[in-house]
């Protein structure tokens, strides 16, 4: 059974930063950015063929498909270049 976000247990922002960071180093990172950049060229296509005035829903929810995955990409990156930068911080004091 699928938890919901309150009985989801509570994770810091350094815990989250360090799984994300340990994420891009997978097989499975490689998949995920795959399938998301494969989304984000589909939403890109179907923007393209939209008609702002009759279907603004559409183009927002491609709007935001597009967004989603742009953050989620960044976020990784971002955790990984926290890591980088501590690991530096601790060879500099060493």
């Amino acid at each position: 059974m699928k938890k919901t976000n309150e009985e989801q247990p509570k994770m810091s922002e350094k815990e989250i930063d360090r799984q994300l960071a340990s994420l891009a180093e997978t097989g499975m990172w490689q998949a995920l950015l795959s399938r998301l950049r494969s989304k984000d060229y589909a939403a890109i296509g179907t923007l393209a063929t939209l008609d702002p005035f009759k279907q603004p829903t559409e183009i927002a929810r491609s709007q935001g498909k597009r967004m989603m995955a742009y953050a989620i990409e960044r976020e990784v990156e971002i955790a990984v270049e926290r890591r980088k930068r501590a690991v530096e911080e601790v060879q500099k004091d060493e």
